[in-house]
């Protein structure tokens, strides 16, 4: 038989031990409010700087088929789109994106970039991408062209009406998510299409993209992957 003072003692072990469980619980299920439902927007950047701190190789590799080097799959850039893009999203629902800083809009850059697009817009992080390669292809190579984009986000309407003129176009596009552009080499030359392609060879090698070299719509395909 236990005294009546060990079985006291061992109640308020147990009540003790019941309160820090507890205490536990209301930690954790905080700090998950918190993480995921609290979270402020992320702000705008200024496409025209590059925020990132990116670290990359130094324009070595060897590619004798663009199509064969940059051949990142659809399923893989579609995930990564998913899993840290917007939306989808259709045109009256951009500026609210905008305004809670989930979208970017494009602007012309007077040094790096143009664009030809119905929606200059992308998430954050893919437009800090798109100012890095603007920045280090107009540093590498020397020229003072700019880059041109032909597609950013793309609203669900704009990809049904586009699936209705080109077959080979697909619903569940990476545009519709803002994580992705093309940047045209139609009218590139063949050292200045060599010279981009070192770029994104050293951003896609270092984890920071993935680039799918096209040829029916002349453009470098170039989704963003999130980093820390």
């Amino acid at each position: 038989m236990y005294s009546l003072r060990t079985i006291r003692i061992a109640r308020v072990i147990l009540a003790c031990v019941a309160l820090g469980m507890i205490a536990l619980i209301v930690w954790l299920g905080w700090s998950v409010y918190t993480d995921y439902f609290k979270t402020a927007p992320r702000q705008p950047v200024d496409t025209a700087d590059v925020k990132k701190e990116y670290v990359v190789k130094k324009f070595n590799h060897n590619i004798t088929s663009y199509g064969r080097f940059f051949n990142d799959l659809q399923e893989l850039q579609v995930a990564e789109a998913m899993a840290n893009g917007v939306g989808p999203l259709c045109e009256a629902d951009i500026p609210d994106a905008v305004a809670a800083g989930r979208l970017v809009k494009i602007e012309d850059s007077d040094t790096y970039y143009l664009h030809d697009v119905s929606f200059p817009y992308l998430t954050p992080a893919a437009a800090d991408l798109l100012a890095q390669i603007g920045k280090m292809y107009h540093e590498y190579s020397g020229s003072h062209d700019r880059l041109r984009l032909t597609s950013c986000y793309r609203t669900e309407d704009f990809v049904k009406k586009l699936k209705r003129r080109n077959r080979n176009a697909t619903e569940n596009s990476c545009h519709l998510y803002g994580t992705t552009f093309d940047i045209s080499h139609s009218k590139m030359d063949v050292t200045q299409k060599r010279q981009l392609a070192q770029v994104l060879a050293d951003l896609r090698s270092s984890g920071y993209c993935f680039v799918k070299y096209e040829r029916k719509q002349p453009c470098f395909h170039i989704t963003v992957i999130e980093t820390e």
